[in-house]
């Protein structure tokens, strides 16, 4: 049965990441910014754990995307499209399958991936949610957004793109300071992250018109 389920969490992780960055390319230079963030995390993880295989991989792309960041930022001149989201996102979840966490214990680190991807799971979240209440296409393009939301609100488009970096980057130290945490200390400090969440994905949707 282990085997049976493994394959498919796997699956669903996959899909899941992989649409999340693609969900959350909606403006110049948010998708890579984040990509970026995610990979200088594992990159920094895969340093201490002795991973040199994902250590390689990380350096790799964080060099791309750190030279395309350039002229991906608002405003853009190259744009990443949906088979370069999809594949960083692809690409980013595999890593996150293959990273092995020999500090701490299964019971504190399992969640680590969550929180490196955090922002880009919010938005994938929230747009499901949303469009599901609204009964609207899933798939269907539209501007409701994590992104559009907080411009929504009066945001400018450079701070809400920097606001959304900060938070992923507090959720990636956060996850990395999980991995050395007592088990209880961790779940506890992730148990609070899903609280802050559902509160943020109420207040986001409740403004949204």
């Amino acid at each position: 049965l282990d085997f049976w389920l493994n394959i498919l969490f796997t699956i669903i992780w996959i899909v899941t990441i992989t649409n999340a960055f693609n969900f959350i390319d909606s403006i110049d230079g948010l998708a890579i910014g984040l990509s970026i963030l995610s990979i200088v995390f594992f990159l920094f993880i895969s340093i201490i754990s002795g991973q040199a295989a994902i250590l390689n991989l990380c350096s790799i792309l964080l060099g791309g995307c750190i030279g395309l960041y350039f002229f991906n930022a608002y405003p853009a001149r190259i744009f990443l499209g949906d088979s370069g989201a999809q594949t960083l996102g692809f690409v980013l979840g595999s890593i996150a399958i293959v990273f092995d966490p020999n500090t701490g214990n299964q019971s504190s680190t399992w969640f680590v991936p969550i929180l490196f991807f955090y922002v880009p799971l919010f938005d994938l979240i929230l747009v499901i949610v949303s469009r599901i209440r609204r009964k609207k296409n899933i798939y269907q393009a539209s501007r409701d957004h994590t992104f559009h939301r907080l411009s929504q609100i009066g945001l400018p488009v450079q701070e809400a793109v920097l606001l959304m970096h900060g938070a992923s980057l507090t959720m990636s130290m956060a996850g990395y300071l999980c991995l050395n945490l007592d088990f209880i200390y961790a779940n506890f400090i992730f148990l609070l992250i899903l609280i802050f969440t559902v509160l943020g994905l109420i207040k986001l949707d409740r403004n949204y018109y």
